[in-house]
């Protein structure tokens, strides 16, 4: 059910105006994701910078709103979004 709903999430905040090369660069991040993973011998995930669902803002399924992260980061970050202030 879990499974289901993320899925869900996803397909909602993916939006139809995404190229092909746009659903590439998706496809290549969570492969790098992988690849850290494989080489670090430790999980890596796919991070959203600005969470599909966070509590103030709601990002978008997009390769501009991805990055590989350390899965504990990741998992540490949960759907926070933090502005700093330069």
């Amino acid at each position: 059910a879990l499974v289901a709903a993320r899925k869900k999430v996803f397909k909602q905040r993916t939006p139809a105006w995404l190229t092909d090369f746009d659903k590439l660069k998706i496809k290549c991040i969570y492969q790098i994701a992988a690849m850290l993973t494989r080489e670090n011998k430790e999980p890596w995930h796919v991070d959203h910078i600005i969470p599909l669902q966070g509590n103030l803002v709601s990002g978008l399924h997009v390769p501009s709103n991805l990055r590989p992260m350390r899965g504990l980061e990741n998992i540490g970050k949960k759907n926070k979004f933090e502005v700093s202030y330069a």
